[in-house]
């Protein structure tokens, strides 16, 4: 406990440690146990502590003490003291070079001070963020509505804006080159300048004043009077003090005194200014500084302090760049571009310097003068040639940084205007499928399907809906939907709703709720409940069977916290910094392909920012990751007759109940033993029950979740016909999947089809090169799906079955089977089915000779007359002995495989748009009648070419 008297030199005792931040934090300890619950005591002694700080330089404890004053005052519901703190955060981040945090905190200043009605308040908010424009836009562009704004606060009579802007726009003027502009702000600012300030306002103004007026007599070389001015700007500026206003004013005695030729004199100006902006970490004043300390040791032929004061300056650069974004690899090889060529030129100015001493020292370099004019002119075109050319690159920089920025905001508009569009279609199909759900007479496989359907809808809808919130939080029109909430009800449903997925993919997930039943907040519990979704999906995405994931919630010093952990793959290090970046994808090739909308992440960086917290991640590749999202919140307690009402019913892919992987019955019949067995690899529960629903009727049905859960299965399950794999998938995905299926001998003879949402023709190619046998694109027709697996399994069998039948001399026995071509029905009439054949695997030697056959067939499709008999002397063998190897090989005889590839190549020109006629796509690959390419078509397909045409 201390005495008013003894409370204030105990704090200031504090900040003369060397600690400083451990300092901040024990003063703020201190003023509150001083202050206890007296409000206007904790507020008066933060403000004289941001300001002792702000005083100091120390702008980012003085933000650590605004916060705290910012709570308080929200608590009190003192909205002017409110809306000031977030101005002055907004006012210390922009000094740091925190420019989005800034423009954060302008916004919510501006909305505290609509609502208290301070319009002149808002007006300068307005005027800062047109200032802030400047970061992008040129100034040239900005200045004539800085100039509407003077007009406007002139009449109505703002004093205070009025000066402040009149203060800016000499400086604006000034960098636009507009003089006479400059001139009449600079004698406006003077009729209100006093002639002896007394306050750090008065100060202020009378500083800018005269640093303006000295700067139109140094434009008019008027030197002595521009001494004089800039003197009494130091003068004034040590008075306050202000040592940025200091910094500046000795940069512009050093540029006078430099031009007047006292070169010493100016060197010892800047070096004071440098010195302390370097103990003041002021990275702007550093740049402009050690810009100018080159220039003067260039002048002076000393290269190598020049182009060590240049390499100064680009490091400030980019920190000063880093303390708004990420670090940008393009703009850090740009400066490394930048110092070659600075070293280069220096380099060669060194030259010439040596070459014109020898000259001056040596009467034999007389007879080279022609040559020495020859080789500086050149040198002068290579000087001007890469001064141009380092411009063009800057420029193209710029325009490239500006046109991103436009091609993002239009994408985000793009799909807001697209999701608008959806909620339409999303209504009349979600309308009618809640209806049919509600009839009597539906089979339970059609119940099923309607299900499926419903939720997928909801999801689309969730997605829409995200999109757009990015949209309004774009363009700042997101605001918080608060709710008094019980905050131990409201969250622990939601986590329950997760335990089905754990115990379904064998995930240990613990969950740690520190908050007590009758704990209350405001919050907006839509937001938060998008939060957890999104972080606890992503966990569970990335992290393999057998895993963990861990969440823990509580609330510390009015702080709520949610970490969510995992042990999963974990994130590349350089990825961290464009993680929270909507539409983000990683690019590195050893990282699965998993889709995903890359906007999940962005919308919990953009709440946490929306609720004034923050969120952060921290991962290291292939250890797991762990998001820490908080954000303030004020607590009550909460009584007996507090209702809140229970969260909604969260549908989505996650919440689906396993499914298990066999049908068993005790009465089992031979019939069901012999169905074929195929394998399903889908990370979507949806889509895999989906395909279940479709299969089980004709086929034994296995599922896995990814590409490395296959593997496992297949090692176990040796019996396995077929595999339908998509290819965004996690831990493995389809790409990989497939790579190790085909290197295997005993797994490479499976055919696989590829059933994706990627529709790219590199992915199919890819696909195809790794020894895919068929691809199928999302969403797709049931049929299609039905006929393709009945074709390579056809195919399949036969292959198996002539491997394994004797030989009788050099002939393969004939085998009876059914068309590779028949339709879907016919096969029901034979009602005895055949044994499954035991897999043989093909060898590596056959894989390259079929590779071969592929080939050389390729670049003969389009013939018309095209024969087997050149086909055979292309891979040097007889036509009879060209049979027997691609019946043995594939089970087709070469007539069919001829048959297939012209097939498989009209469905690729037909997938991908590039003829426009079932005729031309059955002349491209050597077929003359368009009626039979599209019967033949529909028999290995599901659908004719004129169905993919239209859609």
């Amino acid at each position: 406990t201390f005495s008013p008297s003894e409370f204030w030199p105990i704090v200031e005792q504090q900040l003369n440690q060397e600690d400083i931040d451990s300092s901040v934090q024990i003063a703020l300890l201190l003023t509150r146990g001083y202050c206890q619950e007296d409000y206007d005591c904790l507020k008066n002694n933060c403000e004289k502590l941001r300001d002792n700080l702000e005083s100091l330089f120390n702008l980012p404890a003085a933000i650590r003490v605004t916060n705290e004053l910012a709570r308080a005052a929200e608590q009190e519901n003192d909205l002017p003291t409110l809306a000031d703190s977030y101005l002055d955060l907004n006012r210390f981040h922009d000094a740091l070079g925190h420019r989005r945090e800034g423009l954060i905190y302008a916004d919510k200043a501006q909305q505290a001070y609509e609502k208290i009605g301070n319009q002149s308040a808002v007006t300068r908010i307005k005027i800062m963020k047109e200032e802030a424009s400047l970061n992008y836009r040129d100034i040239r562009e900005v200045l004539p509505k800085l100039e509407k704004l003077l007009v406007e606060v002139t009449s109505m009579n703002d004093s205070v804006n009025k000066n402040r802007l009149n203060l800016r726009l000499i400086h604006y003027t000034r960098c636009a080159g507009e003089y006479q502009l400059m001139e009449k702000h600079v004698v406006n600012a003077e009729k209100n300048m006093v002639s002896s300030p007394s306050n750090p306002k008065e100060y202020y103004y009378a500083i800018h004043t005269t640093l303006g007026r000295g700067d139109l007599t140094m434009i008019n070389e008027d030197f002595d009077n521009a001494e004089e001015y800039y003197q009494k700007a130091l003068r004034l500026s040590n008075e306050m003090p202000d040592r940025w206003l200091e910094i500046k004013t000795l940069y512009s005695l050093t540029e006078l005194e430099w031009k007047r030729g006292n070169r010493k004199k100016a060197k010892d100006y800047l070096n004071i200014a440098i010195e302390k902006g370097t103990v003041l970490n002021l990275d702007d004043h550093l740049i402009y500084g050690y810009d100018l300390a080159a220039k003067i040791a260039e002048e002076e032929g000393l290269f190598a302090e020049a182009l060590a004061f240049t390499k100064r300056k680009l490091l400030h650069e980019e920190k000063l760049s880093n303390k708004s974004k990420g670090f940008d690899p393009k703009s850090f090889f740009l400066e490394k571009e930048k110092e070659k060529l600075v070293a280069e030129q220096i380099k060669h100015r060194s030259q010439l310097h040596l070459k014109e001493s020898q000259l001056r020292n040596s009467l034999i370099i007389i007879a080279l003068g022609l040559m020495l004019m020859t080789a500086l002119g050149y040198g002068y075109q290579n000087q001007l040639k890469s001064k141009t050319r380092l411009a063009y690159q800057n420029s193209l920089i710029k325009n490239q940084a500006e046109r991103l920025a436009q091609l993002d905001t239009a994408k985000t508009r793009f799909f807001a205007n697209v999701s608008h569009e959806l909620r339409t279609p999303l209504t009349l199909l979600l309308g009618p499928i809640k209806s049919l759900i509600k009839e009597k007479k539906l089979s339970k496989q059609q119940v099923q399907l309607l299900h499926l359907a419903n939720d997928s809808g909801q999801q689309m809808e969730r997605l829409v809906r995200e999109i757009l919130d990015l949209g309004k939080l774009e363009m700042g029109k997101m605001t918080l939907d608060e709710q008094q909430t019980k905050l131990w009800p409201f969250f622990h449903p939601y986590l329950l709703q997760f335990e089905s997925l754990a115990q379904q993919k064998n995930i240990n997930y613990a969950v740690s709720l520190g908050l007590k039943e009758n704990w209350l907040a405001n919050i907006d519990q839509e937001k938060c409940r998008q939060v957890l979704y999104n972080l606890l999906s992503n966990a569970f995405k990335y992290t393999p069977n057998g895993g963990k994931v861990e969440v823990e919630i509580f609330i510390e010093n009015n702080q709520f916290h949610l970490t969510v952990m995992d042990n999963g793959q974990g994130i590349h290090a350089n990825d961290l910094p464009y993680l929270f970046d909507r539409y983000f994808q990683t690019d590195h090739p050893e990282k699965p392909a998993v889709g995903g909308s890359g906007i999940g992440l962005a919308i919990c960086y953009e709440y946490a920012h929306l609720f004034g917290g923050k969120i952060t991640v921290e991962s290291e590749l292939g250890q797991g990751s762990t998001f820490h999202f908080q954000f303030p919140v004020q607590l009550t307690t909460a009584n007996n007759k507090t209702v809140v009402a229970p969260p909604a019913e969260v549908s989505s892919p996650l919440f689906q109940p396993p499914v298990p992987e066999k049908i068993e019955t005790e009465s089992r019949n031979a019939i069901e033993v012999e169905k074929p067995t195929i394998l399903v690899v889908e990370d979507n529960p949806k889509v895999q029950h989906y395909i279940r629903i479709l299969l089980s009727e004709q086929y034994q049905v296995l599922a896995a979740e990814n590409g490395k859960s296959a593997l496992e299965k297949l090692n176990k399950e040796r019996n396995c016909q077929l595999i339908i794999s998509d290819l965004m998938m996690p831990i493995m995905d389809g790409y990989q999947f497939l790579e190790h299926l085909k290197s295997n001998d005993n797994t490479r003879h499976i055919p696989v089809i590829m059933l994706t949402a990627r529709a790219e023709p590199k992915d199919r190619l890819k696909a195809l090169r790794l020894g895919v046998d068929d691809y199928l694109l999302k969403p797709f027709a049931e049929e299609e799906l039905l006929v393709r697996i009945k074709n390579l399994l056809e195919n399949h069998a036969v292959r198996q079955q002539v491997f394994q039948e004797p030989q009788k001399g050099n002939e393969y026995k004939t085998v009876e089977t059914t068309n590779h071509y028949s339709s879907p029905n016919e096969e029901c009439k034979n009602k005895e089915k055949a044994p499954i054949p035991k897999p043989v695997a093909l060898s590596s030697s056959d894989h390259e000779w079929l590779a071969l056959l592929e080939e050389n067939l390729q670049k003969e499709l389009t013939k018309f007359n095209f024969k087997l008999e050149h086909l055979a002397e292309l891979m040097l063998v007889s036509r009879r002995q060209l049979g027997r190897q691609v019946k043995a090989l594939t089970g087709l005889t070469p007539s069919e495989y001829l048959l297939e590839a012209r097939l498989q190549k009209a469905r690729l020109l037909l997938d991908e748009k590039q003829v426009k006629t079932v005729k031309e796509a059955a002349y491209t690959v050597g077929l003359r009648d368009a009626k039979h390419f599209s019967r033949q078509f529909r028999r290995r397909f599901g659908k004719s070419p004129s169905d993919i045409l239209i859609g």
